[in-house]
């Protein structure tokens, strides 16, 4: 895939409304940001296969959604319903 605009990203991987809402990136079905500070989103993230999960990152630019979990940069994760299947894979998100 490599890299892909938000509107194609929500369209081919449905992103899940997260456990806890009100974290911010709605695409329409709820808030799907988890930051992995609440009360139960480890356990959550670790209930769900590695390739559902994305990484929201910023460099202090512009913020991006790479496929797989990051550390670096990173505000939260986003699950979605379907797996990436290149970790390589990022969603350019527009301003």
């Amino acid at each position: 895939m490599g890299s892909i605009n938000e509107n194609q990203w929500i369209e081919e991987y449905k992103p899940k409304p997260a456990p806890q809402q009100g974290n911010g990136f709605d695409f329409g079905d709820g808030c799907t940001l988890i930051t992995g500070y609440a009360p139960g989103d480890i356990a959550y993230l670790e209930g769900v296969p590695g390739s559902q999960i994305w990484t929201v990152v910023n460099d202090g630019e512009s913020t991006a959604i790479a496929a797989g979990v990051h550390s670096v940069n990173r505000l939260g994760y986003i699950v979605t319903e379907k797996a990436w299947e290149n970790e390589l894979d990022e969603v350019v998100l527009e301003d």
